[in-house]
């Protein structure tokens, strides 16, 4: 850690309440590749990794049994394209979802389904129940194997989307997306990146010139496929195909999960199903550059929950699991496939005698604390898997159930324990500390620490990531000194940006989006905050070229072209100014605020009928939202 600099950290000590909205850091984004612009300073990037991807249906042609059993898995479901691949939902013409809640009110949510295409909508109707609007849009995928549920992703110019509406297999019913209940401001809008896709489909297609957008065929391999596990195959089919008939292979370049020590092992499954507090790419790494065979930390830092006061039960099946006796007793040999077979997944009528069975390599009968007659006669009806790890309500997603990997002895008495607080910050996963260079430590401490004192709005939190996330002095005075270490490296540049701009540091916050975008010249965040910043300073011709810059680079958004329309109202542009304050509310009809700045516009570019039929339908839409 680095020594206190109190003069240099002034303006972060004393932070305010200004800071109001969250910081997404860990973003997974993919790294730019753009020539750093401050060559004195950038650090180096690290080598690509191995590229060589053939496909899983390449490895079907010699292993075809594996590959065939593999399709029970429902990894290899994980992604489907609507109208391509067989539904799985009860579908009708038209389903409406009418949600509780004053946010819901006068709304109504559609699916809509001819056979062949999926619509998703939003319908509002006034108080006499009128329609207001309704917007639809296209549903291009459906992210899950359907065995809990599946979100449905909605394609607009390369960049992709999360719809609101969801469908759950329990009960067999659509309702609203995780999150969507307690607010559905982003509507149609919430944008689905590398973080949802990485653990949901085999490859994807890059933009190279734009992180957050994809290329067509957006999905090379829809679903998880046999190089997530065993890496790229390249290598390993060209020493095949050089064998003579017979012979065997020596070096068959690939990775075999079950010939890796303990943690390499597990990191193949770690990679997508260790939640933790927060996930960030290292310098220049991204999920993608994960291999089978590398420590999840080479990729990425995971930090989860510190000791924690109470039961200390984790939240994590990965944690869970490394919390249990089963687990702590086996040495740390045990891990996820001493359970689970990655090849092959039990149909569910099956499911409670396979991993009974899984037990049974472990523990004898005589191991059970009840005889048969009690073990039968138990709710769990005998079944070790029903009494010692049961399902539980997921907090995070609604309708499913998780199984609850600490397998405790006495499950009932464990469900029973407070969860307990956190006690410190949270920590790196599997010691990783240990392997990370000082620097790339600080990096990711100080940009979770970044997210953390937004949310809290915390000073001393703040003042910490700071100094955690410049490896020079903060200099109010001399931007550029401080933002120049960190050319080239766009994450910590946009964390400190938002540090900086909660405390008013205008000049900093420009120095860091300045430097994020001389990396990534298309980077969304640092267009928007220039924009905003050149606005707040009057400086409306400047204001208006990063905002155009914003819309050339993504047009999807409603806030871009709002941001647009104000802008090019405070130049007197009040024509371009409405014509942009229509495509926002083209976007997002439910932007009230958009429509009441419509409204004045107009009537300063003198057209008041249209004035008053905009505000008309504000009054309907504000008269159905009222208590």
């Amino acid at each position: 850690m680095k020594g206190s600099r109190p003069t240099t950290l002034t303006a972060l000590v004393v932070l305010a309440a200004t800071i109001t909205s969250a910081a997404v850091w860990m973003t997974m984004r993919r790294p730019p590749q753009a020539v750093h612009s401050d060559a004195a300073h950038a650090r180096p990037l690290p080598a690509p990794r191995p590229d060589d991807y053939v496909g899983s249906r390449s490895c079907a042609e010699c292993h075809a049994e594996i590959f065939e059993r593999y399709q029970s898995h429902s990894m290899s479901h994980s992604m489907a394209t609507i109208g391509e691949d067989p539904p799985i939902e009860v579908l009708k013409e038209e389903l409406r979802i009418e949600p509780t809640g004053r946010q819901h009110a006068g709304h109504e949510y559609l699916v809509q389904w001819d056979g062949e295409t999926m619509h998703h909508g939003d319908r509002m109707r006034d108080a006499d129940g009128e329609i207001i609007f309704e917007q639809t849009m296209p549903v291009r995928f459906a992210i899950g194997s359907g065995r809990r549920g599946r979100a449905y992703v909605i394609e607009k110019e390369g960049r992709l989307a999360q719809s609101p509406i969801g469908w759950y297999a329990h009960g067999e019913r659509w309702d609203l997306s995780p999150g969507y209940h307690e607010d559905p401001s982003l509507r149609f809008e919430r944008a689905i990146g590398d973080g949802c896709l990485y653990c949901h489909a085999g490859k994807v297609a890059v933009d190279p010139d734009d992180p957050s957008r994809y290329d067509e065929p957006i999905f090379l391999e829809a679903s998880i496929g046999c190089e997530r596990c065993h890496g790229p195959g390249g290598q390993h089919v060209q020493a095949m195909q050089q064998l003579a008939e017979g012979e065997a292979c020596e070096d068959c370049r690939i990775v075999n999960p079950a010939d890796l020590d303990p943690a390499r092992r597990e990191a193949v499954c770690n990679q997508c199903h260790l939640a933790g507090e927060a996930a960030i790419p290292r310098y220049g790494r991204g999920l993608y550059d994960f291999r089978p065979g590398d420590h999840l930390d080479d990729t990425l830092v995971v930090f989860v929950e510190g000791q924690r006061a109470g039961s200390g039960r984790a939240v994590s099946q990965v944690e869970q699991m490394q919390s249990s006796r089963c687990y702590q007793a086996s040495g740390e040999v045990m891990g996820c496939t001493t359970c689970h077979d990655p090849h092959w997944q039990p149909p569910p009528e099956e499911a409670a005698a396979f991993f009974d069975n899984r037990c049974a390599t472990c523990h004898e009968t005589d191991d059970c604390g009840l005889d048969e007659p009690q073990r039968l006669a138990h709710a769990s009806g005998g079944s070790c898997i029903a009494c010692h790890m049961p399902s539980e309500d997921s907090s995070d997603v609604p309708h499913t159930a998780l199984t609850d990997h600490s397998i405790p002895r006495d499950a009932a008495a464990a469900r029973s324990q407070p969860s307990g607080r956190r006690q410190g910050q949270p920590v790196v996963f599997d010691n990783g500390q240990t392997r990370l260079e000082p620097r790339e430590l600080e990096r990711a401490q100080g940009m979770l620490l970044a997210t953390i004192a937004v949310d809290a709005r915390s000073p001393q939190l703040a003042a910490q990531a700071a100094e955690l996330l410049t490896p020079a002095d903060i200099n109010p005075d001399d931007p550029g000194s401080t933002v120049a270490p960190l050319a080239g490296d766009v994450e910590p540049l946009l964390s400190l940006a938002e540090l900086f701009a909660g405390v008013g540091q205008d000049a900093l916050t420009a120095a860091c989006y300045a430097q994020a975008l001389a990396t990534d010249p298309v980077n969304q965040t640092a267009l928007m905050g220039l924009a905003r910043l050149e606005q707040q300073r009057g400086s409306f011709g400047t204001a208006l070229a990063f905002a155009d810059r914003l819309a050339a680079a993504n047009s999807t958004v409603s806030e871009v072209h709002m941001l647009r329309a104000t802008i090019l109202g405070g130049l007197g542009r009040w024509e371009e100014g409405i014509a942009a304050a229509d495509e926002a509310i083209a976007l997002d009809p439910t932007r009230i605020e958009a429509r009441s700045w419509l409204v004045r516009s107009l009537r300063v570019a003198g057209d008041a009928e249209r004035a008053d039929r905009e505000q008309a339908i504000i009054d309907r839409m504000e008269a159905v939202q009222r208590p």
